[in-house]
């Protein structure tokens, strides 16, 4: 089962962040009720002196539903076009030395890109999922969030369209941690120990976006990503 947030106080948080020179975080989202606020953060990194914003991935814009990638370099940053409201919508963003993209789509596997620059702000060392830190729910996601996942790495766009097709990482490389927010809960299912601490209120159980199939084994999976590379390069 994915994971929903009803309430500022059932944010999740970890105590650490990746590395900001290259890095991709990618996962289905979805946003039930934007009238809270004009920011409806999926994930926000940030400084821990001063509780300063690092870098930002969500929903903002006049209805508080357009999908985003924004940092206090560039607060405007990279949007997608405004999404409806109870949709599940894969979002993907990646970042390399301050070039940024922003992959988005309601269907597994066709995706959507803009590009810009969002550069990190400070070195980020902590994050929160569902608002914007452990210490601060003044913006929070009213939805649910399923199969998130980070690397250290810029995933391709075959590799990034793999992954929204699969509730298991496709490419391992450089996997920072992997939460699926189903039935393993706050548990980081990359198997390097990155567990998110709990709210003090619980997410609630969410059923699963659907991935238009059953679950590839993992020699499927990387059959299926080496054909869409090479139909790519034809």
């Amino acid at each position: 089962m994915a994971a929903r947030s009803d309430a500022a106080t059932d944010r999740v948080s970890l105590g650490s962040a990746p590395a900001t020179a290259a890095l991709t975080i990618a996962g289905w989202a979805r946003i039930d009720s934007a009238g809270l606020g004009s920011f409806n953060p999926i994930i926000r990194l940030s400084v821990n002196s001063g509780d300063a914003s690092s870098w930002i991935v969500g929903f903002k814009g006049t209805n508080g539903r357009t999908p985003s990638v924004y940092s206090p370099s560039n607060t405007s940053g990279i949007v997608a076009p405004e999404q409806a409201l109870a949709t599940w919508v894969y979002v993907a963003a990646t970042l390399n030395a301050g070039a940024a993209q922003l992959l988005y789509g309601t269907v597994p596997g066709t995706l959507s890109k803009v590009t810009g620059t969002v550069a990190a702000a400070g070195t980020a060392d902590r994050l929160a999922w569902f608002a914007r830190s452990a210490a601060d729910g003044s913006e929070w996601l009213a939805g649910a969030l399923a199969y998130e996942r980070i690397w250290t790495a810029v995933l391709s766009d075959v590799e990034i369209a793999a992954e929204s097709q699969s509730a298991t990482p496709v490419r391992v490389t450089n996997l920072w941690a992997d939460w699926r927010f189903s039935s393993a809960g706050l548990t980081d299912s990359s198997g390097n120990g990155r567990n998110l601490t709990a709210g003090s209120t619980a997410l609630s159980a969410e059923t699963d976006p659907s991935l238009g199939g059953a679950v590839l084994s993992d020699a499927l999976k990387r059959d299926k990503q080496m054909r869409l590379g090479a139909l790519l390069q034809m």
